[in-house]
C-alpha cells in the first residue's frame, strides 16, 4: 500500500524534470510507467469581443487566436512555486456583464459593436438602447 505523504514524483538530479519513479506500484496494485515533465511553457492570450450564444446577458468575450505573451520553464520546482496554491473556484471565473463590457471597452471596442453582439439586446432596439443607457451612465462615472 502507498503512503498518503510518499509522493511517486521526482526530480531528475541533472535535469529538473518532473518523472514518476519506474515502475512504482499504483494504488491498485498495478504497475506505472515512467513518465516525464520537461519544459513547460505558459502562454498568455488576449481577449476578444465573441459570438457565443449561450451567454446569458451582456457581451460574450473569447480568447484572442495570437498570443500576447510566453512564458518559458525549465525547472519544474520553479513553477510548483511560482503558481498560487489554491485554484481559482468557479465563481471566481466567472465575469459579470458588467465586468466583460468594461473590458471590452478598455481594448477599444465601441459600445455599437458590443451592444450588436449582446444577446440581450440583439432583437429589441428598445432593450438596446436602454442598456446603452445604463452601460453609458456606470462607466462614466469613472
Amino acid at each position: 500500500m502507498i503512503n498518503s505523504n510518499t509522493s511517486l514524483l521526482r526530480t531528475h538530479p541533472s535535469t529538473g524534470d518532473l518523472s514518476t519513479d519506474s515502475y512504482a506500484p499504483s494504488i491498485d496494485g498495478s504497475v506505472t510507467s515512467n513518465v516525464t515533465f520537461g519544459t513547460i511553457e505558459i502562454r498568455e492570450y488576449g481577449m476578444v469581443l465573441g459570438d457565443n450564444p449561450s451567454t446569458s446577458s451582456g457581451p460574450s468575450v473569447e480568447l484572442d487566436w495570437d498570443t500576447q505573451s510566453t512564458l518559458t520553464i525549465d525547472d519544474i520546482g520553479q513553477y510548483e512555486s511560482m503558481k498560487p496554491a489554491r485554484r481559482r473556484g468557479t465563481d471566481q471565473l466567472a465575469m459579470s456583464r458588467y465586468r466583460r463590457t468594461k473590458l471590452l471597452l478598455d481594448s477599444g471596442y465601441s459600445l455599437e459593436e458590443i451592444l450588436g453582439t449582446t444577446n440581450d439586446g440583439r432583437n429589441s432596439p428598445k432593450k438596446k438602447t436602454g442598456i446603452s443607457k445604463k452601460v453609458l451612465k456606470l462607466f462614466s462615472r469613472k
